[in-house]
């Protein structure tokens, strides 16, 4: 599993947690620090980030008031940031010069955040990192052979 399918599993699993705890009138009633606590390794300020990360491109995650929520859609990677991302992810593996590009541009292109297209830059570059080091320790297929296949 990549390190941006292990970070779209764990911001899923958070709203998944969310809906748990939605009541009758739509209102996810949960904390923050419960919320931590249902997710591994993970803190009540990371709990405030993953919000802010799902709710990068549009809103999916509203706060009502402390400990209540709305959730708006309920896959993300459907919609919303992480679609974008996935989007982006994809492309750039058919063009990996995606990547060097200005981040205002690729914002301009892809009909993004900056902070999107920062993200995407974040987890393109550590998979590219992984991929090269799984070659080395394999030595069989090249980065870009690899990359291909994704």
């Amino acid at each position: 599993m990549t390190f941006f399918e292990e970070s779209l599993n764990k911001h899923q699993k958070l709203l998944n947690i969310m809906l748990e705890y939605e009541d009758e009138n739509g209102i996810c009633v949960v904390t923050q620090d419960l919320l931590s606590k249902r997710i591994d390794e993970c803190s009540q300020s990371r709990v405030g980030q993953m919000i802010n990360q799902i709710n990068t491109e549009d809103m999916c995650i509203e706060k009502v008031k402390r400990g209540n929520y709305r959730v708006k859609y309920n896959d993300i990677s459907q919609r919303g940031t992480y679609k974008k991302i996935k989007e982006i992810m994809n492309e750039a593996y058919n063009n990996p010069k995606i990547a060097d590009e200005d981040e205002e541009k690729l914002a301009l292109r892809f009909n993004a955040k900056i902070k999107t297209i920062q993200m995407f830059k974040s987890y393109y570059k550590t998979e590219k990192h992984q991929i090269v080091q799984n070659d080395e320790n394999n030595g069989d297929q090249s980065e870009e052979n690899t990359m291909q296949q994704r």
